[in-house]
């Protein structure tokens, strides 16, 4: 009896820990929604919500023009979100990190078969995919140490 109880505790606890991995992946799905049309309508002041408290980017309450160029002015090094979103529909695959930190990593559906592969990921950041990373507190996403690897060569930059 005492192991049959043991054993239903063990099964009640692993199917709420299920649930609540499923309610965080939901949460996080919305979030990644959320931002994903934010940044593609260049909602600034959206976009200046997932700042948090940090002013880093900030010039008298604007995105710096460097960071706005980086994520809306194709260069010959890198295409824009949106010139990245025209490819195809846009899909997401949402990657835990340490602690509360989470890598979002926004691709084409039509490269949906190598998004998992690490020599694609290093090579075609910002040119068949843009990834951010936030950090949550609270339900509530803020960019994590810079804006969508701004600066950083990328999520997956090899040195």
């Amino acid at each position: 009896m005492k192991s049959i109880t043991l054993l239903l505790i063990t099964l009640l606890c692993t199917y709420s820990g299920s649930l609540l991995s499923e309610a965080k992946s939901t949460i996080h799905d919305e979030n990644a929604k959320t931002f994903l049309s934010i940044l593609l309508n260049k909602d600034e002041k959206g976009i200046i919500q997932y700042m948090g408290k940090s002013d880093v980017f900030l010039t008298n309450g604007k995105i710096n023009e460097d960071i706005m160029d980086f994520l809306y002015k194709s260069e010959q090094a890198w295409k824009s979100v949106n010139d990245i979103a025209a490819i195809d529909k846009l899909n997401f695959k949402i990657i835990p990190q340490e602690s509360e930190v989470v890598t979002v990593i926004y691709y084409p559906e039509k490269f949906k078969n190598k998004i998992e592969d690490i020599q694609f990921l290093e090579k075609e950041w910002m040119e068949k995919y843009f990834a951010c990373e936030f950090e949550e507190i609270d339900g509530k996403w803020t960019f994590y140490q810079n804006v969508c690897f701004a600066e950083t060569g990328g999520p997956f930059h090899s040195y």
